[in-house]
Protein backbone atom coordinates (compact mmCIF):
# COMPACT_ATOMS: atom_id res chain seq x y z
CA UNK A 1 0.00 0.00 0.00
CA UNK A 2 1.62 3.30 -1.26
CA UNK A 3 1.77 6.05 1.51
CA UNK A 4 0.32 3.76 4.36
CA UNK A 5 2.80 4.72 6.35
CA UNK A 6 1.32 8.31 7.09
CA UNK A 7 -1.62 6.65 8.18
CA UNK A 8 -2.16 6.37 12.35
CA UNK A 9 -4.69 3.66 13.84
CA UNK A 10 -6.97 5.11 16.48
CA UNK A 11 -9.39 2.24 17.67
CA UNK A 12 -11.14 1.11 14.23
CA UNK A 13 -10.10 3.95 12.15
CA UNK A 14 -7.02 5.51 10.45
CA UNK A 15 -5.93 9.29 10.78
CA UNK A 16 -3.52 10.77 9.18
CA UNK A 17 -1.88 14.86 9.90
CA UNK A 18 -1.14 16.52 7.01
CA UNK A 19 0.85 20.21 6.83
CA UNK A 20 -1.05 22.84 6.15
CA UNK A 21 1.42 25.25 6.61
CA UNK A 22 5.14 26.33 7.86
CA UNK A 23 5.10 27.60 11.10
CA UNK A 24 6.13 30.97 11.50
CA UNK A 25 7.46 31.79 15.00
CA UNK A 26 11.09 33.19 13.87
CA UNK A 27 11.41 35.88 16.44
CA UNK A 28 9.33 33.90 19.39
CA UNK A 29 11.45 31.33 21.46
CA UNK A 30 8.27 29.55 22.82
CA UNK A 31 10.33 27.80 25.77
CA UNK A 32 10.83 31.08 27.20
CA UNK A 33 6.89 31.52 27.14
CA UNK A 34 3.65 30.89 28.95
CA UNK A 35 1.97 29.50 25.51
CA UNK A 36 -2.03 29.39 25.34
CA UNK A 37 -3.91 28.12 22.34
CA UNK A 38 -7.54 28.78 21.32
CA UNK A 39 -9.31 25.39 19.84
CA UNK A 40 -9.83 24.16 16.61
CA UNK A 41 -6.63 26.11 15.11
CA UNK A 42 -7.49 29.70 16.55
CA UNK A 43 -5.26 32.30 17.99
CA UNK A 44 -2.17 31.61 20.36
CA UNK A 45 -1.74 33.80 23.59
CA UNK A 46 1.90 34.44 24.91
CA UNK A 47 3.44 36.00 27.97
CA UNK A 48 6.70 35.97 29.03
CA UNK A 49 7.63 33.24 31.70
CA UNK A 50 8.86 34.98 34.45
CA UNK A 51 10.70 31.57 36.01
CA UNK A 52 12.85 30.88 32.95
CA UNK A 53 16.30 33.65 32.33
CA UNK A 54 16.33 35.08 29.39
CA UNK A 55 17.63 38.28 28.25
CA UNK A 56 15.31 41.32 28.70
CA UNK A 57 15.07 44.65 27.34
CA UNK A 58 13.08 48.28 28.67
CA UNK A 59 9.91 46.67 26.38
CA UNK A 60 10.23 43.19 27.46
CA UNK A 61 9.66 44.25 30.96
CA UNK A 62 6.63 45.16 31.23
CA UNK A 63 3.98 42.60 30.79
CA UNK A 64 2.79 42.10 27.43
CA UNK A 65 0.07 39.32 26.39
CA UNK A 66 0.44 39.15 22.39
CA UNK A 67 -2.36 37.28 20.92
CA UNK A 68 -0.71 35.75 17.49
CA UNK A 69 -2.50 34.40 14.45
CA UNK A 70 -2.09 29.99 14.79
CA UNK A 71 0.95 29.70 12.68
CA UNK A 72 2.61 32.60 14.09
CA UNK A 73 2.99 34.58 11.63
CA UNK A 74 1.33 38.06 12.91
CA UNK A 75 0.36 39.71 16.47
CA UNK A 76 -3.59 39.85 16.09
CA UNK A 77 -3.19 42.15 19.54
CA UNK A 78 -0.91 43.41 22.19
CA UNK A 79 -1.59 44.53 25.67
CA UNK A 80 0.37 45.93 28.42
CA UNK A 81 -1.18 45.11 32.29
CA UNK A 82 0.01 45.03 35.26
CA UNK A 83 -0.88 41.53 37.60
CA UNK A 84 -4.03 43.47 39.18
CA UNK A 85 -5.47 44.47 35.76
CA UNK A 86 -5.00 41.24 33.89
CA UNK A 87 -8.47 41.20 33.36
CA UNK A 88 -9.55 44.21 32.13
CA UNK A 89 -7.01 43.44 29.37
CA UNK A 90 -8.54 39.75 28.32
CA UNK A 91 -11.65 41.58 28.34
CA UNK A 92 -10.96 44.37 25.43
CA UNK A 93 -9.23 41.81 23.06
CA UNK A 94 -11.60 41.75 20.26
CA UNK A 95 -10.33 38.71 17.65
Amino acid sequence: MTGASSWNKLYDRYYRKLEMYKMQWEEVDLAKMKVCGAPFSGPVALLRDSSKISMVSASTVRNTLNIYSSAGGYVLCTCTYTHAHAHKCIAHIHV
